[in-house]
């Protein structure tokens, strides 16, 4: 549901920020239904406070159901403006792909915002 999306991007958001992490492989196999609120909420509130946590590669390994398929279609098109980003069917290929770029070695400055 939204509310689960939502407390996982932020936990991931927290991961980002904590690590100094620029990739993330987000495994969407378990993701079920439509999402279209968490989806709007992320592109507006939680990737650009992510991309300042210093975000630049996502690889996401797609759901398994249509409705949550063509929501991360549309994430992933929104995601490309910023950032490089790619949808998935293997998570090995998806991990693949995020070990072709460089690591991010240093802890960014960003604020404490966590998004509601």
């Amino acid at each position: 549901n939204n509310f689960s999306i939502k407390r996982g991007l932020n936990l991931m958001l927290q991961f980002l920020k904590v690590n100094g992490c620029n990739k993330v492989l987000n495994d969407g196999s378990k993701l079920k239904g439509n999402w279209t609120e968490a989806a709007e909420w992320a592109k507006t509130e939680w990737l650009p406070l992510a991309i300042e946590a210093g975000l630049k590669y996502f690889a996401w390994v797609y759901p398994p159901h249509v409705f949550s398929q063509l929501g991360a279609d549309m994430a992933i098109d929104e995601m490309k403006r910023e950032i490089s980003a790619r949808l998935f069917a293997d998570p090995h290929e998806a991990e693949q792909w995020l070990d072709a770029f460089p690591p991010y070695n240093h802890l960014p400055e960003v604020s404490d915002k966590v998004p509601a």
